[in-house]
């Protein structure tokens, strides 16, 4: 193995150790939230720091892992009973704008809120093969911008 090579591998191994660690941050920061509470525009990002913007691998893998963040959200928040907005960020050029959201009615701005985003784009590469598509939708509204939300027919655990 050339010194090339050996450093990739050392960025790959400390990458993936920066976002084991930071993914189970924001999976501990999500569960932690009262469910019963409001919310305005809470949200969560698993790259705050947006280290992982350099390679085309580690830019989908954190897609992965919001769309993951994602569907742990959905399990933590199933339980209320009231009517919540929950949906994914995901920014193919900047990592550390990838985030997961949610939104109740609250005294600071108007629920539900409006995701302005041309519905039914195609699945970016990152997320390719990793969604199901029977349960969510896709929002481009930038060039590299996407939400992903579940669809509206699609009840959280049914």
């Amino acid at each position: 193995m050339n010194p090339k090579q050996r450093k990739r591998l050392a960025d790959k191994k400390r990458i993936a150790a920066y976002l084991s660690i930071h993914y189970a941050r924001a999976v501990k920061d999500t569960e932690s939230r009262d469910i019963f509470g409001w919310f305005n525009y809470w949200h969560t990002h698993i790259d705050w720091k947006s280290r992982c913007n350099r390679l085309p691998e580690t830019r989908a893998l954190v897609a992965r892992l919001t769309y993951r963040l994602l569907l742990v959200a959905e399990k933590h928040f199933a339980p209320r009973q009231e009517p919540f907005q929950l949906f994914a960020d995901i920014d193919n050029g900047d990592t550390g704008s990838n985030a997961v959201y949610v939104h109740t009615a609250n005294p600071y701005s108007p629920y539900p809120c409006e995701l302005e985003a041309e519905w039914g784009a195609a699945t970016p590469s990152e997320l390719a093969g990793v969604m199901d598509l029977a349960a969510y939708e896709i929002g481009q509204y930038d060039k590299t911008r996407y939400f992903i939300r579940r669809r509206e027919s699609v009840q959280i655990g049914g």
